[in-house]
């Protein structure tokens, strides 16, 4: 993993596959159970979808995305207290790297199965890593933002990992944050397919057409009854 991008490929060759935004029930989780400082850079901000919760919380975030602002976080030369971000995976290696470099403390987006690639041990990639916050659903994360915070599940088994620069012990504290009452939707596939339904609103009109649950939801009208033709 991150092999890619050790010969600096240009943005457009990046895979877009490694952008997935961040559903806001796993931000609003990550701040019901630890508590930040004000001040926070999002390196790998997307869409902004971590940075609209922090905000709602009351958190001051500047904002970086080489897709949006050019700005590549591998460059970055400053330093700031505290880094939160769903960094790509395919280069989670190097940004770990990096924000050790440049921060106090920081907090990634990463998938259990990390812990097993030899060459992170070697690497030192959980030297200082404090806390790891495992959600207890696997999450797809191609899941549209709901501003209920809603998930489609998935196969991945993923959390939040907090590194603490000032954290010398060669352990690290682990605990699972239950996510079951954002896991509403099913599979992606199900949740965004386009396909005729016959629709009961809440209000007893019925409607038949073509559309997705997620259209449905974007429209804003409560469903009572949601019918395969």
């Amino acid at each position: 993993m991150g092999k890619a991008y050790a010969n600096r490929k240009p943005v457009e060759e990046r895979p877009e596959a490694d952008f997935y935004s961040t559903p806001y029930s796993l931000t609003r989780e990550l701040l019901r159970v630890k508590t930040l400082p004000t001040v926070i850079y999002e390196p790998a901000a997307g869409n902004g979808a971590i940075t609209h919760v922090l905000e709602q919380y009351g958190h001051i975030v500047v904002e970086d995305d080489i897709r949006t602002t050019g700005a590549d976080f591998l460059d970055f030369q400053d330093h700031v207290p505290c880094i939160i971000t769903n960094p790509p995976f395919s280069l989670f290696t190097e940004f770990v790297e990096k924000a050790k470099e440049c921060s106090d403390v920081f907090v990634f987006i990463m998938k259990t199965n990390f812990l097993g690639v030899q060459e992170r041990v070697e690497k030192r990639t959980w030297e200082h890593l404090k806390e790891l916050y495992i959600f207890s659903r696997q999450i797809d994360y191609r899941t549209p933002l709901r501003e209920d915070g809603a998930m489609c599940v998935g196969n991945l088994i993923t959390g939040w990992g907090i590194w603490d620069m000032s954290w010398k012990e060669d352990y690290f504290q682990t605990r699972v944050i239950d996510v079951q009452k954002y896991c509403t939707l099913g599979s992606y596939e199900g949740y965004v397919e386009v396909r005729p339904y016959r629709i009961i609103y809440s209000d007893g009109i019925v409607e038949e057409k073509e559309t997705s649950k997620h259209e449905l939801y974007e429209l804003g009208k409560e469903v009572q009854r949601l019918i395969k033709i």
